[in-house]
């Protein structure tokens, strides 16, 4: 959204570190942190970011943490239900890499399998619902979990362009403004009606059972 004004990036580098991060944790070549943190200091220095907006992010936050103490994080939050058409549209709308889809496993299929109620997700060769929504409440809790909140801003994503200035102000970068569609421009442009064709009242109830209660905890206005 500042990417005229200031050194800024969307899924930078993704791939790579997406590799890095999750050979760590599954012990293969690049298990060990040294290679990330040293991945993640050459990216700083090749591309001097002041505004680094990526989903994999979430999963570096140690690692920043440790490399660049004081960094500030705005943490960008959509609800449930509209996350979900978003993310599962654009699973459909194009087919992505090998490591993206590793990318994927590994966010989507840490939970139970597919319900009766998952069949249209199944059809399309998709995730079930409870892997999705998990994640999702993962992705919610982990930053309060690891930043101070005098470096945690939390902003719902219909609030962007209206909470620009606070958003500048936060990142130390006040004066900054935001072009006119900005921020939807990567809104996904097809929509494929398989999170339409769920029923209804089981969306609702695995919404109120997994995502609700962190959105209650923290506060989170999503209205």
């Amino acid at each position: 959204m500042f990417a005229r004004q200031a050194h800024s990036a969307h899924e930078a580098d993704a791939e790579q570190l997406i590799e890095l991060h999750l050979d760590r944790l599954q012990g293969g070549a690049g298990s060990d942190d040294r290679a990330l943190a040293d991945v993640l200091r050459q990216r700083d220095k090749r591309r001097r970011l002041k505004f680094d907006a990526s989903q994999v992010n979430i999963y570096l936050i140690d690692m920043f943490e440790a490399l660049f103490p004081g960094s500030r994080y705005v943490l960008t939050v959509r609800r449930p239900g509209d996350w979900l058409r978003s993310m599962v549209d654009d699973s459909l709308r194009r087919d992505v890499s090998a490591t993206w889809h590793r990318f994927r496993d590994y966010r989507f299929r840490q939970h139970e399998g597919f319900t009766p109620g998952d069949e249209p997700l199944r059809q399309k060769d998709l995730y079930p619902l409870s892997g999705y929504l998990n994640y999702w409440r993962e992705a919610v809790e982990l930053p309060f979990t690891r930043i101070p909140s005098e470096r945690l801003l939390v902003i719902p994503t219909h609030q962007l362009t209206q909470r620009a200035d606070e958003i500048a102000a936060f990142s130390g970068m006040s004066g900054l403004t935001v072009p006119q569609g900005a921020t939807r421009k990567f809104v996904n442009p097809e929509r494929f009606g398989v999170v339409e064709s769920l029923d209804p009242d089981y969306l609702s109830s695995r919404i109120a059972a997994i995502c609700e209660p962190v959105i209650k905890e923290r506060g989170l206005n999503l209205d």
